[in-house]
C-alpha cells in the first residue's frame, strides 16, 4: 500500500519533536544556570548573561546531538535520522537567537 502523504510532510512531522526537545532543553538549562548564577554571584563573581546563554546551548546541543548519534539513550528508543539532527540544530540555533534578541529575564531598574 502506497503512502499518500508527501515525503516533506513526513519529515516535518517526524522531526518536530526533536526541534521542540532542543528548544525546551535550552530554555530549561538557561533558567537553571541563571538561577545558579544569581544564587552564587558573590562566590563566583560576575558572569555575563550571554556566556550563560552560550553555555546552556552548548549543554543542550551535547545532549540532543549525542542522543541522535546513539551515544546515550536517555530519551527513549531513538533511531538515527539525519533530518532529526537538522531539526535539533535548527531548534538550538533558533532558541539561542530568540534568547539573544529578547533576553531571558526582565531587567530590573534600580534607582
Amino acid at each position: 500500500m502506497e503512502n499518500e502523504t508527501s515525503k516533506f510532510f513526513q519529515i516535518i512531522v517526524l522531526s518536530i519533536p526533536n526541534l521542540i526537545e532542543a528548544m525546551i532543553g535550552t530554555l530549561l538549562l538557561t533558567g537553571i544556570l541563571l538561577q545558579l548564577k544569581y544564587r552564587f554571584n558573590k562566590k563566583i563573581g560576575y558572569i555575563k548573561d550571554e556566556y550563560i546563554y552560550l553555555f546552556a546551548v552548548g549543554l543542550a546541543s551535547i545532549y540532543s546531538i549525542s542522543q541522535e548519534f546513539k551515544f546515550h539513550n536517555f530519551g527513549g528508543n531513538n533511531i538515527y535520522d539525519p533530518y532529526d539532527v537538522i531539526a535539533s540544530l535548527i531548534g538550538l540555533g533558533l532558541t539561542y537567537g530568540l534568547i539573544q534578541v529578547f533576553g531571558f529575564v526582565e531587567k530590573v531598574k534600580t534607582e
